[in-house]
């Protein structure tokens, strides 16, 4: 169980009765090490959330206010070169994000963000390039008109590819992706850990449906995820493999939340939101890949 300490301050209101809470809360690794600090002003994250390595390095820094990430998220290698910068507006909700190789030089870049269409049903509208380290691009999704992207890959000497295999490696000629194209359209890929374990692989129907499996770093299942009847299923993990949850997401915009017996616990909507997951964070602090960026699946209850 994670050890949690708590400060807690009270602040009298200017020339009022009532008091606003201020809250410190410090979270830690198993093994005792600091694993982040974050700040509340009545019972909602505000102010400046810290996420550290195991090894006491800097990895993740976010601002909040009543309760949502604002302004620029940062992330960094261990030898504290920027990993990520994150641009987050709330007006329309969306994440600009820009990730970089160990050396500085940008790895991928593009925007994020997912919301309803009364016509279309949930949308999840981004566009992006990633880079090879020559600076060439490997892969760009663009918008060709509403709601509609084109992707296109390339191979490193800045052809382009209709049937074939997009594999980057770091500058170190480390693997990071691999991505499988047929007929220009992506059929399956695969993400790495910075040391070249596999993070994660992925198939894709017809349609784009994404099906495939999240690794911890240890080899452990972190999570997968199908199509099916309509939605998108998700199903979380321990890092010691035990069944946490699962998730569905609704084409219609609904979403609906089941606890590890597979009891409904609550039905919503798909919120406009762009905040990692607490599993998203104990990914990246693993060094996990760059990708996926700070958009992710989130319900939203009335």
């Amino acid at each position: 169980m994670k050890k949690i300490s708590w400060t807690l301050l009270l602040v009298l209101c200017c020339s009022s009765p009532c008091y606003s809470a201020e809250t410190t809360k410090e979270g830690f690794y198993a093994s005792g090490e600091r694993k982040f600090i974050e700040m509340y002003q009545d019972g909602k994250l505000h102010g400046l959330k810290k996420f550290f390595y195991k090894s006491g390095e800097l990895a993740i820094e976010q601002e909040y206010e009543n309760g949502n990430p604002v302004g620029i998220r940062s992330a960094f290698y261990k030898n504290g070169a920027v990993r990520q910068k994150a641009v987050i507006d709330r007006s329309p909700v969306s994440a600009a994000v820009t990730n970089y190789y160990p050396d500085g030089t940008i790895y991928s870049s593009g925007t994020s963000r997912k919301f309803f269409d009364d016509n279309a049903g949930l949308i999840h509208a981004y566009e992006a390039i990633i880079y090879y380290p020559n600076g060439n691009i490997a892969y760009k999704r663009e918008r060709v008109r509403k709601n509609f992207y084109e992707d296109i890959y390339f191979n490193e000497k800045g052809e382009k590819i209709v049937d074939g295999v997009v594999k980057i490696q770091s500058p170190e000629g480390k693997k990071l992706s691999e991505i499988h194209i047929k007929s220009g359209k992506k059929t399956e890929d695969k993400l790495f850990y910075e040391n070249s374990q596999l993070f994660s692989e992925s198939k894709y129907g017809q349609k784009g449906e994404p099906s495939g499996k999240i690794y911890w770093k240890n080899g452990v299942l972190a999570e997968e995820y199908h199509y099916e009847s309509g939605k998108t299923v998700i199903k979380v993990y321990s890092k010691d493999g035990a069944f946490l949850y699962h998730h569905a997401e609704l084409a219609t915009g609904g979403c609906e939340d089941y606890d590890a017996n597979g009891k409904l616990k609550r039905t919503g909507y798909v919120r406009q939101i762009v905040c990692p997951t607490s599993k998203d964070d104990d990914l990246f602090l693993e060094e996990g890949p760059h990708e996926p960026s700070v958009e992710c699946h989130q319900c939203g209850f009335d």
